[in-house]
């Protein structure tokens, strides 16, 4: 039975803005590339709007018309990181980093044995449950990253053994996930919890103890949780506010 961080994870809905994106104009395939531009597609791509906004006689061209995954990222944490969506992500990833390191002090370690055979027993339970794919289909549908699957796995598992030793429950005893996420919830009350104010100028966003989460944790795990059309929406707009400050410069950046 799927319990704790690992169904928590599972059940996560992709992430959905508060308001519905408006609808972004269709994006062409860009043209044969110049070496400006050429130089410019080094640059770690997040999107490339083509046609209103870039092109010949157009405010943007070669680099100005590339979007990084840390302009994205910055436009994300502007955006999302207190929404309630936002606020989602970050106490999920609040909760693993807590576990993890929870786990490091009390010298938990789950051996490559012992995280195979928890999944041939999900294998199990999934194909008796009538997925005849077994657990590679249920990651499949899900889709989770087997690494990322195993990573939560065996997260779940140092999580289910100090729940077991934080509410004195053996091993031959059933724990639940509801246990499982009130002895966790009990210990996020325990610990110091902060958050830092936008823009996170010192780098993070919320401490709790000594677990830290980072606006580029917080920004990954946004951008991983988001439908690809949302973000695709977030890199127009970044092009078309670039595209409007080089036309109007005096308007000057509505973030600073």
């Amino acid at each position: 039975m799927v319990t704790g961080l690992l169904a928590l994870v599972l059940a996560a809905a992709p992430f959905q803005a508060d308001e519905p994106a408006p609808s972004t104009p269709p994006v062409a395939s860009p043209p044969t590339a110049s070496p400006q531009e050429a130089s410019a597609a080094a640059i770690p791509l997040a999107a490339r709007a083509i046609g209103l906004i870039e092109g010949t006689g157009a405010p943007l061209a070669g680099a100005d018309a590339v979007v990084t995954e840390a302009e994205l990222d910055d436009m994300l944490l502007w955006r999302e990181a207190r929404s309630p969506g936002g606020q989602r992500a970050l106490r999920q990833l609040l909760e693993v980093k807590v576990v993890e390191r929870l786990g490091e002090v009390a010298g938990l370690e789950i051996t490559e044995e012992e995280l195979r055979a928890t999944a041939r027993d999900l294998d199990d339970q999934a194909r008796a449950a009538g997925l005849e794919g077994g657990l590679e289909e249920m990651i499949r549908t899900q889709g989770i990253d087997r690494a990322d699957f195993d990573r939560y796995l065996r997260l779940s598992m140092v999580h289910e053994r100090l729940a077991r030793a934080g509410l004195g429950i053996a091993a031959d005893q059933e724990i639940t996930g509801d246990q499982q996420q009130l002895w966790l919830k009990g210990e996020l009350e325990t610990r110091q919890y902060t958050e830092a104010s936008l823009p996170f100028p010192e780098g993070w966003v919320a401490r709790s103890g000594d677990v830290t989460i980072t606006a580029s944790e917080l920004a990954s795990e946004l951008r991983g949780l988001m439908p690809p059309a949302d973000l695709r929406e977030a890199c127009f707009m970044i092009l078309l506010e670039r595209a409007v400050l080089a036309r109007m410069p005096e308007l000057g950046h509505p973030r600073e």
